[in-house]
C-alpha cells in the first residue's frame, strides 16, 4: 500500500513512518521546506521524502496526484508545548491545511484518510481552547465526505517515548534526573491515559489498513495519575527524592481527565506492545543514550 504521511518529521509522525516501513508499505513522508529531518534519519533510505507545504493548495494537489496514495495519515498540526492550545492563528492555519489536504485526497482519488484528532473531542463539556475547537471542526468536516474517501479520526490521548520534545514534562523529569538535579513539579493529581508513542503509531497504521470510519480512541483504557507516573520514573532511576512533587502548587488542568475506550481499535486486532512500566524504561533508556544535556 502507498501511504502518504503528513507531519512525518514530528514526534508521532516519525514513529508512524518507521511502523509503516516495518509493515512493508511504500511510505511517502511529506516534509515542509526547511523542516528538520533529524527524527527520520534512521529510516531515510527506506522511504520517500516529498517536499510540500499544506499551506500551498496547488502544491499539495500536485503531490497527491503524483504520489497517488492508497491512504493518507494526516498528523501535521501546530503543537508547540505551552502554546498550541490557545494560539488562534496557527490552529486556524492547521485547520486550513487539513481542508486543503482533504480536497487534494478527493481530487486524486485517494480511498482512505486517517486524521489525527484529540481526546479533548470526547468530552461533553464546553470547548475550552482554539486547538480543541479546530480539531473538532476538522472531524466534523470529514464526516460530510461520504463514502470516498473513507475517513477515520484517531482521538489521541496521552503519550510519551523516544523523540518527544524535551520541554514536555516526562522528558524534562527524566533529563533532570539523569543530571542528578532536582526538579519541581505541580501536584500531579490529573489523571491521564498514557501510551508509548510506538503504540500510538501502530494504531494509526492499523486504522490506515482498515475501513472503519468515525472517531476511534487511541489509548490504553487505563489511566494513571501524573504524580504516580513521575514516582514510577523516579523509583526506576533510583532518584525519587529529586522529584519535588507539589512544589509548583496545583496543576492548571486543561486536558482530558480519565480513560478512553480502546474497544474499536482493539477490534481491528491492535494491542499495545508496551505496558506502562516498559514504556517508562524505554524512555529512560532512550534519553540515557541521547544524553541528558542534548
Amino acid at each position: 500500500m502507498r501511504v502518504l504521511v503528513t507531519g512525518a518529521t514530528g514526534f508521532i509522525g516519525s514513529h508512524v513512518v518507521r511502523e509503516l516501513v516495518a509493515r512493508g508499505h511504500d511510505t511517502f513522508a511529506l516534509v515542509r521546506p526547511g523542516a528538520s529531518r533529524h527524527r527520520l534519519v534512521a529510516d531515510q533510505d527506506r522511504m520517500t521524502v516529498v517536499g510540500g507545504d499544506l499551506g500551498d493548495s496547488p502544491q499539495i494537489g500536485r503531490v497527491a496526484l503524483e504520489v497517488r496514495p492508497d491512504a493518507i495519515i494526516h498528523l501535521a498540526w501546530y503543537a508547540e508545548p505551552g502554546r498550541y492550545l490557545h494560539d488562534v492563528p496557527r490552529n486556524l492555519a492547521s485547520l486550513r491545511g487539513s481542508i486543503e489536504l482533504l480536497d487534494a485526497a478527493v481530487r486524486s482519488g485517494c480511498p482512505r484518510v486517517v486524521l489525527a484528532g484529540t481526546c479533548l473531542e470526547d468530552d461533553d463539556r464546553p470547548t475550552r481552547s482554539i486547538y480543541e475547537a479546530a480539531k473538532r471542526a476538522q472531524h466534523a468536516l470529514a464526516g460530510g465526505f461520504g463514502a470516498r474517501p473513507s475517513i477515520a479520526c484517531g482521538h489521541v490521548f496521552y503519550l510519551f517515548g523516544p523523540g518527544e520534545d524535551q520541554r514536555r514534562v516526562i522528558p524534562a523529569v527524566i533529563r533532570s534526573l539523569l543530571r542528578s538535579e532536582p526538579i519541581a513539579t505541580t501536584d500531579g493529581l490529573q489523571s491521564r491515559d498514557y501510551l508509548h508513542v510506538a503504540d500510538v503509531a501502530s494504531a494509526f497504521c492499523a486504522l490506515a489498513e482498515a475501513s472503519i470510519v468515525g472517531g476511534v480512541d487511541i489509548c490504553s483504557g487505563s489511566p494513571v495519575r501524573l504524580r504516580d507516573l513521575l514516582d514510577m520514573i523516579g523509583s526506576t532511576m533510583d532518584k525519587r527524592t529529586l522529584i519535588q512533587i507539589g512544589a509548583l502548587g496545583p496543576a492548571v488542568d486543561e486536558g482530558h481527565d480519565g480513560a478512553g475506550d480502546p474497544g474499536r481499535l482493539r477490534a481491528l486486532g491492535w494491542a499495545p506492545r508496551y505496558d506502562l512500566d516498559a514504556a517508562v524504561r524505554d524512555s529512560i533508556a532512550w534519553w540515557t543514550r541521547e544524553g541528558a544535556s542534548s
